[in-house]
């Protein structure tokens, strides 16, 4: 292998041990997990020292989430649409949740405010349910058309079995009836005479003459 070559293989090699980074994405939208890591930099790192415990860092959580849930939303970047369902209402629920927090104490009594915050929370679990319900189902589906694509095989192969049998009996039946009509067939009870050997000499006795001639 040539020097070049080599260097190339290698460098395929390397690329593909950091696939992981973007198989989950469409390949139009290969760099989204720069922008997965943003946000998840952004809403743990940069919010925790933005006016800790003040109404601004709520407001600063709110407008982030809901930057990425647009995003989310216009560039649908995974390869499934469950997926992209999941992380939609994910990020909108988590912008409805600093929304919340936000108008807590200005808008909203307590009960209320707890009701609307428990409410976004399952939303995302309601809708991870239902996708998981949805693969589960179309495995099932897919499992009960492989075994019935298996059973119509099988009924094939019998069908196939049953009419080369037939064939063979059909055949040897024209043969036996054949060979009948001729007379020299051993179903009707005839004797079949040994051709004569040709290469045998005229003059050689048999062992049947010398026996008579005895």
């Amino acid at each position: 292998m040539q020097p070049q070559a080599r260097e190339q293989q290698a460098t395929a090699e390397d690329i593909r041990n950091f696939s992981f980074l973007w198989l989950d994405y469409q390949p139009r939208c290969w760099w989204w997990e720069l922008v997965e890591a943003s946000r998840k930099i952004i809403l743990t790192g940069v919010l925790a020292v933005v006016s800790p415990g003040s109404a601004a860092q709520v407001l600063f959580g709110f407008l982030v989430s809901l930057f990425f849930a647009l995003a989310y939303t216009k560039f649908q970047p995974f390869n499934y649409r469950d997926d992209d369902h999941i992380a939609e209402s994910s990020q909108w629920c988590l912008a409805a949740i600093f929304f919340v927090t936000f108008i807590w104490e200005r808008m909203l009594d307590e009960v209320a405010a707890v009701c609307l915050l428990v409410a976004f929370t399952v939303v995302p679990i309601y809708v991870t349910c239902d996708v998981l319900r949805k693969a589960f189902r179309l495995e099932a589906a897919m499992k009960r058309e492989e075994q019935e694509k298996a059973a119509r095989r099988l009924k094939l192969m019998a069908v196939v079995q049953k009419t080369i049998d037939v064939g063979r009996m059909t055949h040897l039946t024209n043969a036996a009836r054949k060979f009948q009509a001729l007379g020299d067939a051993p179903f009707g009870g005839a004797k079949v005479q040994p051709a004569p050997d040709k290469y045998a000499p005229a003059d050689v006795e048999t062992p049947v003459e010398a026996y008579d001639g005895s």
